[in-house]
C-alpha cells in the first residue's frame, strides 16, 4: 500500500524579527521501498503545489535508509527553489568549481505560479543485510530568504518490504558423447540347425524326418541376408556337435563329417561361395549336457553333474552316467537337443543416411550403427517420445559399450532417473562427461561438496559444460547462505 505524507508549508521561518508565511505545500507518496533480488528499489512520488513556498525559500528532500547510527544510507536529494533562490543557484551552478558541480542533487525543481510538479523519484542500489531491518525516513530542510534553516524529519516506511525468497534452483548442464564411426559396419546372424542323419550317417537327406524344416530355415536366413540390397555376404561358419552317446572317436568322426555335409549342401543349394565358409566340430557337448542336466529335476541330478565336471576320459563319463535309471530320459529328451549344427552367417552393411536410418530403425534396427542411432537421435527433440524412443534401441542393442552406458545415463538424468543413471555410472572415472553427468546428479540430490569435486575432475579431463556447473556450485552455496539468513528473520 502506498504511504503518503503530505508536507504542509504552512509554517512559519523567522529571520531575524520577521515571520514570512509560506503559502504552499509538498505531498511525498511512497510506492515502494523493497528488496528485489540483489538491489533494494526505492520509488517516490514528490508532489509539489504551485507556490509551495515564497521566491525567496527554497526546500532541500533527502531520503535516508537507517537500521542504526552506523547502518545508513542516504540517497540523492531533490532540491525545491522558489524563484530568488532559483536564480541565484544558476549564478552559483555557472560560476563555481567542479567540486561543487559534483554535489547537485538528484533533481532540481523551480516553483512556478501557474502549474502544480510531481517528480518521480527512483532509486536502485546494493541490497545489503542490514537493510532487512531498516526503514525509511524523508529529511527536508527548509532554507528561509536569510538563509535560516530548519530540519523536519518523516517517517516515510517503517520497513522494507522483503523479497518472498525461493531456493535458487541449480540448472547443471550436461553433454551426449557422439560415439565413433563404424569403419566397416560387420554384422551376423546366429542360429541352430538339428538335422537328422540315419544311424551311422553323414549324409544330409533332405526328406528325412525333420530336415525339411530345418533346412527351409536355414534356406530362409540365407536368403534374408542375400536379397537385402543394403548387404553383402562375407562368411559363413558352420559349428557341429554330437552328443555323449556312443564312442568319443566315433563322436568326433561323424560330427566333422556331419559339419563337413552341411557347408557342402550350403554350397551346392543355397549359392553360397564355397570358398567363404567354414565348418569345425564339436565332438561331444558336454557343456549344453551340463546345461540341460542342471535345468531339469531328474533324479541323481547332482551326482550326474559331478561325473560331467570331472576330468574322467569322455567315454568313461558315458559309462558311469548309464548306470543311473535317468539315463533312459537323457538320451531320449537330452541327447537329441545336443545333435546339432550351429551356424553364423557375416555380412557387412552399408552406411545409412539419417533419413534412411528414420526407415531402417522401424525394419531391422541391427542394421545400424551406434554412430547412425546417435545421429538419429539428434534429429528429435531431446525428451520427446521419439529421442527417447531412439535411445532406448541404443540401450538395447549396445548394453556394454562404455559410450552407450554414459550417454544411457545422461539420457536417464534428464528424465530424473537419478538412481538408474548412477549405477551407469559407477567405476567410470576417466570420462569427462561420465564425470560431469555424476556432478549434476549430485548436485541436484543436494551433495553440493561432492558434485563440486566431480565437476573440478571433468573440468580437468575437457568437459564443455563443467565449468558451467562450477558457477553453479558457488550459486547455490551462496544461495544456501541467504536462505538461511532469510530463515532466521
Amino acid at each position: 500500500m502506498k504511504n503518503i505524507y503530505a508536507i504542509i508549508l504552512g509554517l512559519l521561518v523567522w529571520t531575524g524579527a520577521v515571520a514570512q508565511p509560506f503559502k504552499g505545500d509538498v505531498t511525498i507518496t511512497c510506492n515502494a521501498v523493497e528488496e528485489r533480488g540483489e538491489v533494494l528499489y526505492l520509488d517516490l512520488n514528490i508532489h509539489i503545489r504551485r507556490l509551495a513556498m515564497n521566491k525567496c525559500q527554497s526546500w532541500t528532500i533527502i531520503p535516508e535508509l537507517s537500521a542504526s547510527t552506523l547502518d545508513t544510507k542516504r540517497f540523492p536529494s531533490v532540491l525545491i527553489n522558489g524563484k530568488n533562490k532559483r536564480q541565484m543557484y544558476e549564478r552559483k551552478q555557472k560560476y563555481n568549481s567542479e567540486s561543487w558541480q559534483a554535489k547537485l542533487p538528484y533533481q532540481l525543481v523551480n516553483v512556478t505560479k501557474e502549474t502544480d510538479t510531481t517528480l518521480r523519484y527512483i532509486m536502485e542500489v546494493p541490497y545489503e543485510f542490514w537493510m532487512d531491518d531498516a526503514s525509511l525516513i524523508v529529511r527536508q530542510i527548509l532554507t528561509s530568504c536569510a538563509d535560516g534553516q530548519q530540519l523536519f524529519t518523516v517517517n516515510v516506511a517503517k520497513h522494507v518490504t522483503l523479497e518472498p525468497k525461493i531456493p535458487y534452483e541449480v540448472n547443471p548442464q550436461v553433454a551426449l558423447i557422439e560415439p565413433e564411426k563404424e569403419l566397416v559396419k560387420n554384422r551376423n546372424i546366429q542360429a541352430q540347425a538339428y538335422l537328422d542323419f540315419p544311424v551311422g550317417r553323414s549324409v544330409i537327406v533332405p526328406d528325412f524326418r525333420r530336415n525339411p524344416e530345418e533346412l527351409s530355415k536355414i534356406q530362409m536366413t540365407l536368403q534374408g541376408v542375400q536379397n537385402d540390397p543394403d548387404v553383402v555376404i562375407t562368411g559363413m561358419f558352420i559349428e557341429g556337435y554330437a552328443s555323449p552317446e556312443g564312442s568319443y572317436a566315433l563322436n568326433t568322426r561323424l560330427s566333422n563329417e556331419r559339419a563337413q555335409a552341411l557347408l557342402d549342401y550350403v554350397a551346392n543349394n543355397f549359392g553360397i561361395n564355397r570358398n567363404i565358409i567354414r565348418a569345425s566340430a564339436t565332438p561331444e557337448d558336454w557343456d549344453g549336457l551340463r546345461l540341460l542336466v542342471e535345468d531339469s529335476s531328474i533324479p541323481n541330478r547332482d551326482e550326474i553333474l559331478a561325473i560331467i565336471d570331472s576330468d574322467l576320459d569322455p567315454d568313461v563319463k558315458e559309462a558311469r552316467i548309464k548306470r543311473f535309471p535317468s539315463y533312459r530320459t537323457m538320451l531320449n529328451e537330452m541327447f537329441p537337443q545336443l545333435r546339432r549344427s550351429d551356424y553364423r552367417v557375416d555380412f557387412t552393411v552399408k552406411d545409412y543416411s539419417v533419413a534412411e536410418a528414420a526407415v531402417v530403425i522401424e525394419k531391422d534396427p541391427t542394421m545400424l550403427s551406434h554412430y547412425e542411432l546417435f545421429t538419429l537421435a539428434n534429429t528429435y527433440e531431446l525428451g520427446s517420445p521419439e529421442f527417447d524412443r531412439v535411445y532406448d534401441v541404443i540401450f538395447r542393442l549396445f548394453p556394454d559399450d562404455e559410450v552407450s552406458n554414459i550417454n544411457m545415463a545422461t539420457v536417464m538424468y534428464m528424465r530424473g532417473e537419478y538412481t538408474g543413471a548412477k549405477r551407469r555410472l559407477e567405476g567410470i572415472d576417466n570420462n569427462a562427461e561420465a564425470l560431469n553427468t555424476m556432478g549434476a546428479i549430485l548436485l541436484l540430490e543436494g551433495d553440493i561438496d561432492a558434485a563440486a569435486d566431480y565437476f573440478q575432475r571433468a573440468r580437468a579431463l575437457g568437459s564443455p559444460n563443467a565449468q558451467h556447473n562450477l558457477d553453479e556450485v558457488e550459486a547455490k552455496r551462496a544461495d544456501n547462505e541467504k536462505m538461511e539468513r532469510y530463515r532466521n528473520r
